[in-house]
Formats: C-alpha cells, sequence, structure tokens
C-alpha cells in the first residue's frame, strides 16, 4: 500500500506540474492573483486546483503508509536476529520530520535496514554490503524535493514557453523516478526479509514475519 500511494502521489505531482506549466506558458496572468481571468484559464486552474487537492491527500496518505511501513521493517529487523543497528525502529521514522537531519540520517537508516535484511547477514551486524539501490532513490528523492522548489522560482520568472513546458516537465519527471525507486526499495525490503524469515523458520520454526 504504501508503494501504491507514493507513486499515485508522484503521478498527481505530475498532472500539477504539467497543468501548471501549461498555464504559465498559455496565460500571461497565470502568475497575477488579482488578475482577470478567461473563461479557459479559469477552466485550467479549476483543474489545478483539484489535482492539487487529490496531490495533498493522496500525499499525506503516502506518508503514514510509509512511516507505518519503514517502522514495521525495522522492527523486523530486529525480530530476525540482527544485533548492533544504529537506528531503532522510532527513530528511524523521526529521523525524516527533523530539520537538517532529515537530509541524510533516514538515508542511512533505511540504507542500514536494507543491508542487514540480507539473508546472508551476521547476527552481529556491521555491514558494508551494497546498496546502491537505496542510494539511488535517496539522491532523485532530495533533487525532486529541492529542485522541485527552485523550479518553482524559475517558473514564476520565466516569459518564453519554450522555456517553461521543459522545466515543469522536469518538474514532473524527478518524483516519478524517485517514487519508482522508493517502490523497488519497500519491495525489495519485504523480499529481503521475508527469505530470511522463510529461511529462520525452516531452521529453528519461528514463524515468517509479515513484511
Amino acid at each position: 500500500m504504501a508503494a501504491l500511494a507514493i507513486l499515485a502521489t508522484a503521478g498527481l505531482n505530475a498532472v500539477v506540474s504539467l497543468v501548471n506549466g501549461h498555464g504559465a506558458s498559455t496565460f500571461a496572468t497565470w502568475w497575477d492573483p488579482y488578475a482577470d481571468v478567461s473563461e479557459g484559464e479559469a477552466q485550467l486552474l479549476m483543474v489545478l486546483f483539484l489535482s492539487s487537492l487529490a496531490m495533498l491527500s493522496v500525499y499525506i496518505l503516502a506518508i503514514v503508509l510509509f512511516c507505518v511501513w519503514l517502522h514495521r521493517v525495522a522492527r523486523n529487523a530486529r525480530a530476525l536476529g540482527v544485533r548492533n543497528l544504529d537506528n531503532t525502529p522510532g527513530w528511524a521514522v523521526g529521523y525524516f520530520f527533523i530539520p537538517i537531519m532529515n537530509l541524510f540520517v533516514p538515508y542511512k537508516a533505511v540504507k542500514e535496514i536494507w543491508q542487514s535484511s540480507d539473508p546472508d547477514a551476521e547476527p552481529d551486524f556491521w555491514s558494508h554490503r551494497p546498496a546502491g539501490l537505496v542510494g539511488s532513490w535517496w539522491a532523485f528523492f532530495l533533487i525532486g524535493n529541492i529542485g522541485g522548489r527552485v523550479i518553482d522560482r524559475f517558473l514564476e520568472g520565466a516569459y518564453s514557453a519554450s522555456f517553461i513546458m521543459p522545466l515543469a516537465t522536469l518538474q514532473a519527471a524527478l518524483p516519478i523516478i524517485a517514487a519508482v525507486l522508493a517502490t523497488r526499495v519497500i519491495r525489495g525490503i519485504a523480499q529481503r526479509q521475508t527469505l530470511k524469515a522463510e529461511r529462520m523458520a525452516a531452521t529453528s520454526g519461528v514463524e515468517p514475519l509479515t513484511c
């Protein structure tokens, strides 16, 4: 569910970005809140409002589902016998909401879960196993969030339609790439923990976990 909500958020964000770009490149009064607007512009503004509202609703749902998922898989990592992890399940989630720290600590927490969920990871964890997928997801996550705000500023100051739409397309594409990578991370961790739990169940009778 978390993966679907993240993908839906990215898709709706793309709609918002492209509608916004189309409006800015078509109507000279797009950024003027006090200007009289034509019927066509009013209709497009309504589409923008409704898609923004839908995106906000799904975004909140995605945050809740992702936090629940992250807490669960962080707890699973410990239940699967891995020790010496740096982040508790609570802090793996909590660091996402602490300014500055949310730029790098959540990546380390998810990377730790990814590595420790490896079926071959030793109980006395620390591992230096590659986690390139997690790094790629985090890079596009940051670029999409920070870059999206920068692009917003450029869009407001752009006067050429040929310049506006490529920026809007880039703004739409970055979160979609991040969402696809996030989905792969979520599914990858689930598969790793499921396989690890199955191995433990086969050797010690421990019930498989729900990932």
